[in-house]
C-alpha cells in the first residue's frame, strides 16, 4: 500500500485496490478512512472534518505562539507551522460550520475557565480574520465579522482591547478593528439574549478580567 495523500483527519493515507475498488487506509494503524472511503464527500464535509480534527487534537496550542494580536508574532515560522496555519485559514474561511465550531469552542473554554485554551484559539481566530482582510470582497468580510459579533456581542471591543488590537497596528488589523467598531455602532444588534448566551458572555468577561 503506497502513501498517496494526507486525509482530512490529518493522517497519511494509502490506497489499495480490491476487486476494482479503491480503499483508503491510515498508514498509522491500517484503519480504513471513513471520510476518503465515503461514496459522496462534499468539499464542505472534508473541510469540517479537518476543522474538527484540528480542534480535538489541540493543534491550536502548537500554533498560538506564532501569532499575536492578528499578526505573525515571529519573523521566522517553521515550514510545518506555516502549513498548519494555512490549513487553518483555509477551512476557517471556506466552511461556515467550522467557524461555528471554533466560536463555540472558544466559548466553552470561557465557561470552563480554561484561560489558556480561550486565549490560544481566539488568537488564531483573530489572526485568520485579519489575514484575509484584503483577499475578500467587503460584503463577505462584513458577514464574517457579524458572525463573530453574534457570539461575543459588544464584549468583543473589550476582547480586542485586552489583546491590544487597535488602529495603531498594521493595515489589515486596523481594518478589522475599524469594521468591528463600525458594525457595533451602526449595523449590529443582538438577536440572542437567552440565559445560555448571557452565561457565555459573563464567562468571557471573567476571563478578560483575569488578564488584567
Amino acid at each position: 500500500m503506497e502513501s498517496l495523500l494526507k486525509c482530512p483527519h490529518g493522517l497519511a493515507a494509502g490506497c489499495e485496490q480490491r476487486q476494482g475498488l479503491k480503499i483508503y487506509r491510515h498508514l498509522q494503524d491500517g484503519a480504513a478512512c471513513a471520510l476518503l472511503n465515503g461514496l459522496q464527500l462534499t468539499p464542505e464535509e472534508i473541510l469540517l472534518a479537518m476543522g474538527q480534527t484540528f480542534i480535538s487534537s489541540g493543534s491550536c496550542a502548537a500554533l498560538a505562539p506564532y501569532v499575536r494580536c492578528g499578526e505573525l508574532a515571529a519573523s521566522y515560522v517553521p515550514p510545518q507551522v506555516s502549513t498548519a496555519l494555512n490549513e487553518f485559514i483555509l477551512f476557517f474561511h471556506e466552511c461556515s460550520e467550522v467557524r461555528q465550531l471554533v466560536y463555540q469552542t472558544v466559548l466553552m473554554a470561557a465557561i470552563g475557565g480554561d484561560v489558556k485554551a480561550f486565549e490560544e484559539l481566539l488568537e488564531l481566530t483573530l489572526f485568520a480574520l485579519c489575514y484575509a482582510r484584503y483577499q475578500e470582497d467587503a460584503r463577505t468580510y462584513k458577514k464574517k465579522i457579524k458572525e463573530l459579533l453574534a457570539y461575543f456581542g459588544t464584549e468583543l471591543t473589550d476582547i480586542l482591547t485586552a489583546f491590544k488590537i487597535d488602529s495603531s497596528r498594521q493595515t489589515a488589523v486596523s481594518s478589522f478593528y475599524d469594521e468591528v467598531c463600525f458594525q457595533l455602532k451602526y449595523e449590529y444588534w443582538d438577536r440572542e439574549t437567552g440565559t445560555d448566551r448571557q452565561k457565555q458572555r459573563l464567562a468571557v468577561k471573567r476571563l478578560l478580567e483575569s488578564r488584567k
